[in-house]
């Protein structure tokens, strides 16, 4: 009977430790990691918010909650540093169309909102009322300033995914690692490609247009090779 009961408790406590990580990932993905939201202090004071309540459940199962909280800690400020650019191309809007930056932050957030809802054109129709004509032209400008901060961190994400194999080298080759690691990726050939004229030629080769030898070679070494 002791067993059940505890049994029911473990349960109890891994339900509600699920629930609220799903409400913490959720945050940190629609209000955080967006790109519409608030600005940098704010968003990083949230991630402060998600750091210490992560921290408050790692008790429960340190060796997955751990990591995650340990990553938003120490990476806060580069994960968010995107959003300092969004602040400025804010302000400079702001200073075009002669709008307050609140204004243009209330435009800015509507976007994160779905046309075919209500919200979405009763928050329009207030912002236009209070900005004008120059409605419609900002929002463009908004929807233009989005587009291209979605296709800055998708090659960010992009080149992470790529390097993220390589990072347990940092263990053994000490602090110069990224130098040797930029080094190899420059020389090292694509075995395939979906462009046949990439094919077994490296970054550079295709750069430059010019053949170098085996990136091995490129370091003074001696490349074996197999006796005829």
């Amino acid at each position: 009977m002791n067993h059940l009961i505890a049994a029911k408790k473990e349960a109890e406590i891994a339900v509600q430790l699920s629930e609220d990580i799903v409400i913490l990932s959720r945050w940190l993905k629609s209000d955080i990691l967006s790109v519409t939201g608030p600005d940098f202090l704010s968003r990083l004071e949230l991630m402060r918010f998600i750091v210490d309540e992560l921290k408050a459940r790692e008790i429960y199962c340190s060796h997955r909650i751990r990591p995650i909280r340990r990553l938003l800690e120490l990476h806060a400020e580069n994960l968010l540093a995107f959003v300092k650019d969004v602040d400025l191309e804010l302000e400079q809007l702001a200073s075009t169309y002669n709008v307050d930056i609140y204004l243009v932050r209330q435009a800015f957030d509507l976007q994160g909102i779905s046309s075919a809802t209500c919200v979405y054109w009763q928050k329009a129709e207030a912002l236009y009322h209070k900005v004008g004509a120059r409605f419609y032209r900002l929002q463009e400008d908004l929807k233009e300033l989005i587009g291209n901060t979605v296709r800055a961190s998708s090659i960010v994400e992009n080149l992470n995914s790529r390097l993220r194999n390589y990072f347990f080298l940092r263990k053994t080759i000490g602090p110069d690692y990224l130098e040797l690691l930029k080094f190899y990726i420059n020389h090292h050939r694509y075995m395939r490609s979906s462009r046949p004229e990439r094919i077994n030629k490296s970054p550079r080769e295709l750069l430059t247009s010019q053949p170098h030898d085996h990136w091995l070679e490129c370091l003074g070494y001696n490349l074996f090779k197999r006796a005829a």
